[in-house]
């Protein structure tokens, strides 16, 4: 059936075949856009949903296997990364920043297997926006104080520290063969972006709703985003700036994304009513959702069912993935060896 190489009837079979090519050598990132390209297309054609599985648990790189860090070789230091309620870091290599990292701790609003979870789930649903990579880093106990350029992890000389560190008192330390371990989430350092004030509602209300103008999505963002500027001077040139040319049409894409991403991983925080915008971040044309810690909470997802309720016109590509989405299959890829409250989650 594959005679000819023309038959457009059958491009969809061989693009498959392409796809199991590229997985063979390794190219899991352009296997599963191919195979994307074929949901588009012909969404279901026999054994795709497999594939597509494949594509993403067979990648190492994806699913990473947990990195202990070692002087000199990842990082040369640690510094705050400080903001919210949790304890965030900073890893710095040769005087770059190169990551956050969101520690384990007893601090209860964020947990940092659920920042892997969300990185991994994105892409799985199609959700057309950012997440930084994502995966998990143990440092040794002794390393960890060292690269931080403290004497004592004792917690009595934390309790007593009136800087940064006095919030190390919260972190969770784990014995283990290697040592004493410090497990957390290694995020990539996003360099640039700005905040986007999703909680001013009214700015794209019209855009995400299906009753609303489809010619309301043909215009230029930053053109729309001109009745902003009396809001907020600084936050408009800002948004300007990391608007590239998209149009008003693709930010509706990406919003409706948001809501129902922050639905399906019951993410309560998105919204800031306090400080709009401070926890939906936007650079380079895409919004970069760079904490995710809070999702997967185990209380009824209230306030991201309201959100979600706020759009009526969503992605026609991440519906289907959403659709398609076989929750057993893609539990172990989210969550590897659950705890009993990841399992609750």
């Amino acid at each position: 059936q594959f005679h000819r190489v023309g038959d457009f009837h059958n491009l969809p079979l061989l693009q498959m075949i392409h796809a199991d090519v590229l997985r063979a050598k390794q190219d899991f990132e352009g296997a599963r856009a191919l195979l994307f390209s074929v949901r588009d297309t012909d969404p279901g054609i026999d054994g795709l949903d497999a594939a597509l599985l494949s594509a993403f648990r067979d990648d190492p790189l994806f699913l990473r296997e947990p990195v202990t860090i070692e002087r000199g070789e990842q990082i040369d230091r640690i510094t705050p990364l400080g903001g919210g309620s949790t304890i965030s870091l900073r890893f710095h290599l040769d005087g770059e920043t190169i990551a956050a990292y969101k520690p384990n701790q007893s601090r209860l609003q964020t947990n940092y297997r659920a920042e892997i979870a969300a990185y991994r789930f994105c892409p799985m649903i199609r959700c057309g926006f950012s997440i930084p990579y994502s995966f998990e880093a143990r440092i040794p106990r002794r390393l960890f104080r060292s690269l931080y350029r403290l004497s004592s992890l004792d917690p009595e000389f934390l309790a007593n520290h009136e800087g940064y560190a006095g919030n190390f008192v919260d972190l969770f330390w784990t014995e283990s063969e290697a040592g004493t371990l410090l497990h957390g989430v290694w995020k990539d350092w996003v360099p640039s972006f700005t905040q986007f004030p999703i909680e001013y509602t009214d700015i794209w209300s019209d855009w995400l709703s299906v009753s609303g103008d489809p010619g309301l999505l043909e215009d230029r963002f930053i053109d729309v985003m001109a009745g902003f500027r009396d809001r907020d001077r600084v936050r408009y040139r800002d948004l300007v700036t990391e608007a590239d040319d998209i149009t008003t049409g693709a930010m509706a894409r990406q919003i409706s994304n948001l809501l129902a991403f922050d639905f399906l991983i019951n993410n309560w925080d998105r919204f800031s009513g306090a400080y709009p915008g401070v926890n939906c971040q936007f650079g380079n044309g895409q919004f970069v959702s760079i904490d995710n810690g809070a999702g997967f909470m185990t209380r009824r997802p209230t306030r991201p069912r309201e959100r979600l309720q706020q759009a009526t016109r969503f992605s026609r590509s991440l519906v289907t993935e959403v659709r398609r989405m076989d929750p057993e299959a893609v539990w172990p890829i989210l969550f590897p060896n659950p705890t009993t409250t990841e399992e609750a989650m």
